[in-house]
């Protein structure tokens, strides 16, 4: 008992630690904020700017997230990767939009809550409106035409909307742990732009992808644009899994399934393992899983205890889980350490580049600008061509 009241009492003041740093060291991202900021303003009536307003805007999220104390894991991936159906597969309900179309059209966040509801959030100044599941999933579901349509006319769907709030109670969420469900990346641009920007806002992400569909270009490019080098966490959820084996002309060929299984962990291996490296260590199999959310989907709505072994559930859930109580406070302060690291590189290498140039006669420099405009011009009229005969 006296051993076990000492763990508690170490529990808690580790706890109490954590939340000390966060509070310390969001003070001190602040702080690196307003200062690159201050130098922003005076530089743009003096010297002009450094253009370090994504540096700006990601420390200072970092910042609120830390004094929020929440943490957020975003399922991100291309259309039709089966995100949704997998997000219902964890909360074992059919409750999430999850059929050929691309799912939500807007960015919905899954945090606890005792009672089931649906709250849509407005940028237009419109007070929050709260609908029943049945009313979300037909009204802002998007069909792919209609989406193609909208971006040709560079129109969003529902311009309006800021995001979705769906309270649910998921034990998973009861520690300040929210889920954000994103439109699907491989849609269009405008929607790719509302899922990639919401990356900073994340802690950790839960990259779905297909096994019928290795590691498209697209995905590699998200990967490469958009989370490497930025400190997040990546879990890669390779979904659809048992559809390996239908795919095959004898399904019940043990040899030729085990040599298709093979050559697709080969694939996703070469592809996602430099995201699977934590201070030198490789960790890839505590990163990477096979799974079949419509299997466990199907058993969860039976038997909401169902055993889902043979789905990659029960890994990837232990994995998860281990992350959660264990490195989630390390994974956080990781990730802040990365942004406030690129931030006074990127400030350094601007004010390196800018320093020569002041040195410089204002007249040159003016020359300088005035002998490349005819050739601006050109580039700017060829690409005008261009438009008018892909139009």
């Amino acid at each position: 008992m006296m051993s076990d009241r000492v763990a508690t009492d170490r529990f808690i003041q580790d706890l109490e630690r954590v939340a000390q740093v966060r509070s310390e060291i969001s003070v001190c991202l602040t702080k690196l904020a307003e200062t690159i900021n201050q130098a922003e303003l005076a530089g743009d009536s003096s010297s002009g700017k450094l253009s370090l307003e994504r540096d700006i805007e990601d420390i200072t999220i970092a910042s609120k997230n830390l004094r929020q104390g929440v943490f957020r894991l975003l399922v991100l991936g291309d259309m039709k990767r089966g995100k949704s159906t997998f997000l219902n597969a964890l909360i074992g309900e059919n409750l999430l939009p999850s059929d050929v179309n691309p799912c939500t059209a807007v960015l919905t966040v899954l945090r606890y809550g005792p009672e089931k509801k649906v709250t849509i959030h407005f940028n237009d100044g419109k007070s929050p409106q709260q609908l029943d599941f049945q009313n979300f999933k037909y009204k802002y579901t998007i069909d792919p035409a209609e989406a193609k349509k909208l971006e040709q006319e560079k129109k969003q769907a529902f311009p309006d909307v800021d995001y979705a709030v769906v309270q649910y109670p998921l034990t998973l969420l009861e520690k300040g742990i929210e889920i954000v469900d994103s439109p699907g990346l491989n849609d269009t641009e405008a929607r790719n732009e509302l899922s990639l920007g919401y990356v900073n806002n994340c802690h950790a992400i839960l990259f779905v992808m297909r096994a019928s569909q290795p590691c498209t270009l697209g995905e590699r490019r998200y990967l490469e644009n958009y989370i490497k080098g930025r400190g997040l966490t990546v879990f890669f959820l390779v979904n659809a899994w048992d559809q390996v084996r239908e795919s095959l002309i004898d399904p019940d060929d043990v040899e030729e399934l085990q040599a298709s299984e093979n050559r697709l962990r080969q694939v996703f291996n070469a592809n996602l393992a430099e995201y699977c490296t934590v201070e030198g260590q490789n960790i890839y199999d505590e990163r990477v899983f096979e799974l079949s959310s419509i299997q466990a989907l199907r058993r969860r709505l039976k038997n909401p205890q169902a055993d889902l072994e043979g789905t990659g559930f029960p890994k990837f859930m232990d994995s998860l889980n281990t992350f959660l109580t264990r490195e989630r406070a390390i994974a956080e302060l990781r990730q802040v350490r990365t942004l406030a690291r690129l931030a006074c590189n990127h400030t350094r290498e601007a004010v390196a580049r800018r320093i020569p140039l002041l040195d410089q006669d204002v007249n040159e420099l003016k020359k300088r600008i005035d002998s490349v405009e005819p050739e601006f011009n050109k580039f700017t009229g060829i690409r005008d061509e261009f438009q008018k005969e892909i139009m």
